[in-house]
């Protein structure tokens, strides 16, 4: 007999875990824990509103187990002398332990934690699975065959949900002689006051995150593909608020990706409108899985230029007494630009901006104020509830300017724009700026007071970013380049998606002007 020990990391759920659903079969005497490891609260990227979302998650796994007969052990300590000091343990008492758990795409740190987790198991001949709880490549010569497995994975069954999990009296006393955390009073028991007040827009946990991916399918989809560039409308649901389920893993994107597939076809052909809303959250899922892929390859990306070329200009040196003042007022939504202030106060308070304004927020940092995405890539991660690191660094060097070199163009959203085609009716504005209320657009722009000319800056900034490319473009067209390859490649993929996106659009809504919204507007 053999006891096995599932370690949940960002896989926070019961549902199409593959895990849990193979430790269940295969065993009938199972441990479930999580390590709360002091070493992630003490990183800068730390996001009090996420750990609240986390914490919520881990509650409600253990309230899921719980109703089955088992619980979920929360180890206090580091992850690696936790859990081997549990498989130690166990050992020692004749349990058997094998462990499971689920890859997770990491930073050094959470890759080396694995590897020395995984040579004490092997020195000590402890079985180690090693599941999916989403599709990874591990192979980067693979790469060309991607989105065809991809397909092939989320088109899989599911795992589901056990229908028997037994956890022996034997086992759960073993964990009597371990520093535990009680799940239902996480942050008392660590001596942890979480700085910021509630936020109201995601709750933690499975059950939360089924309610939402239902809700989100029966009416907030409808209109998708144009609402969520509305800061306004994404703010009251136009948006999924699947963002944080997704990261700490309590859905998986095949149940994402099979729901919303199941729906799609049920609606297309009878609202042909609705299905291309659907279709455009589909490439979207697809899209955010992709950049988790990317982080896998190159971890390094984390914090280091996809060019070195960049360096100049994009590096973690202390910010000059200009570019500090406004990097704060940036921070605290103080710039005088109507539209990025509101922004930046709904990412404090709720932890989550739109897509658009994410990206809005991060041109105006970079090339308006010609201050490092390093900067704004922590902040982000210190105020996002679905902060993740793939999605969150990668798309900071794009807004930047650093990525895909072959296309001689690269966006920058000027505030005053978007504030007129996007917040047509103030609304957003007026909700976190009451100063505005009362007031219509054109007078709450001509009553502002910006800290700097976008207008100037963005020509002075954008010449020596569009410069760094060119010098980029050059070099990475050099005759056998594989970085040229793999920029021809980023080209090509990118421009046959505009060409389907707007395609599909022209088609399904009669219009002849691409410039129409669509699924790529907000990228």
């Amino acid at each position: 007999m053999s006891t096995a020990v599932i370690w949940f990391r960002r896989d926070l759920r019961l549902h199409d875990n593959e895990a849990v659903a193979t430790a269940t079969k295969n065993h009938s005497d199972c441990l479930f824990i999580f390590t709360i490891d002091p070493w992630f609260y003490s990183q800068p990227e730390t996001g009090w509103l996420r750990v609240e979302f986390l914490f919520e998650a881990l509650t409600a796994l253990h309230d899921l187990l719980a109703a089955q007969g088992s619980r979920l052990v929360l180890l206090k300590g580091s992850s690696v002398e936790a859990v081997t000091n549990l498989l130690r343990i166990m050992k020692a008492n004749n349990l058997n332990p094998e462990l499971y758990f689920s890859h997770d795409v990491q930073v050094a740190y959470g890759r080396d934690r694995d590897n020395a987790v995984k040579s004490f198991c092997t020195a000590n001949a402890i079985t180690v699975h090693e599941c999916y709880s989403f599709f990874l490549l591990h192979k980067e010569a693979e790469m060309d065959s991607w989105r065809k497995r991809y397909y092939t994975f989320q088109q899989a069954p599911k795992f589901e949900v056990p229908s028997d999990i037994n956890s022996s009296q034997e086992t759960l006393k073993i964990i009597g002689t371990m520093p535990t955390i009680d799940p239902h009073d996480i942050a008392s028991t660590m001596s942890l006051t979480i700085p910021k007040p509630r936020q109201q827009m995601f709750r933690g946990g499975e059950d939360s995150g089924r309610l939402a991916l239902y809700n989100f399918l029966k009416s907030r989809v409808d209109g998708y593909h144009w609402k969520i560039s509305r800061p306004f409308l994404a703010q009251n649901g136009a948006t999924s608020l699947l963002g944080p389920h997704i990261t700490f893993g309590t859905l998986s994107t095949r149940t994402i990706y099979q729901s919303a597939t199941k729906h799609m076809r049920k609606v297309e052909s009878v609202n042909p409108k609705l299905g291309f809303s659907i279709a455009a959250y589909l490439d979207r899922i697809r899209w955010r899985d992709s950049f988790t892929q990317r982080l896998w390859f190159h971890p390094e990306l984390m914090w280091q230029n996809r060019f070195p070329e960049f360096d100049v200009v994009y590096n973690q040196e202390p910010l000059q007494p200009l570019q500090q003042e406004y990097f704060e007022r940036w921070k605290s939504g103080t710039t005088g630009f109507p539209l990025l202030d509101a922004s930046m106060r709904q990412l404090q308070q709720d932890g989550f901006i739109n897509f658009r304004m994410r990206a809005m927020a991060a041109t105006f940092l970079t090339i308006n104020c010609g201050i490092s995405w390093h900067y704004g890539a922590q902040h982000f991660m210190n105020c996002l509830v679905d902060g993740d690191i793939a999605i969150n660094h990668w798309q900071w060097q794009m807004q930047a300017g650093i990525t895909n070199p072959l296309n001689p163009a690269f966006r920058m959203y000027d505030p005053t724009k978007n504030f007129r085609d996007r917040d047509t009716g103030a609304h957003y504005v007026h909700f976190w700026l009451p100063e505005t209320r009362g007031k219509n657009v054109e007078t709450i722009l001509q009553s502002a007071s910006p800290m700097l000319n976008f207008a100037e800056t963005r020509k002075i900034n954008g010449k020596r970013v569009a410069d760094i490319r060119k010098v980029v473009r050059a070099r990475v067209l050099q005759k056998h380049s594989i970085e040229g390859d793999k920029a021809v490649t980023a080209l090509r993929v990118t421009t046959n998606y505009k060409k389907y996106s707007h395609d599909r659009y022209k088609k399904i809504f009669n219009k002849a002007d691409v410039k129409q919204p669509t699924a790529l507007d907000d990228r």
